[in-house]
């Protein structure tokens, strides 16, 4: 999916992708009779230019694993699909501080 966004500084641009649970994903601190609705994958799309950057380092198309009180900035919904009226999947870009970004799990999908 393109975009035209651009990032700037310490920033990341992220790709969130949200689909209809299928896992329950338990959260630590999360009170763990309540479910989340839809499992979510992110994906690095670009970095801002004061974010570090070789080996060792966050890189595009990392699966990022975010700290607990990220906080999600200039979203812009790319893709929405619904069925019978319910909300199935959702594909947005989010713009995150790099420093909100604690690592990154490229063997499975990034939760929240």
């Amino acid at each position: 999916i393109k975009d035209n966004m651009k990032v700037v500084g310490e920033r990341v641009l992220v790709e969130q992708i949200l689909t209809k649970k299928q896992s329950k994903i338990i959260l630590p601190g999360a009170d763990k009779n309540k479910e989340m609705g839809f499992d979510a994958k992110f994906t690095v799309l670009q970095l801002g230019n004061k974010c570090p950057k070789g080996e060792g380092e966050i890189q595009v198309g990392d699966n990022p694993i975010f700290s607990k009180n990220v906080t999600f900035e200039g979203v812009k919904v790319i893709e929405e699909k619904k069925e019978a009226g319910q909300l199935v999947k959702s594909v947005a870009h989010v713009i995150v501080h790099y420093e909100d970004i604690l690592g990154a799990d490229n063997e499975q999908e990034s939760i929240i």
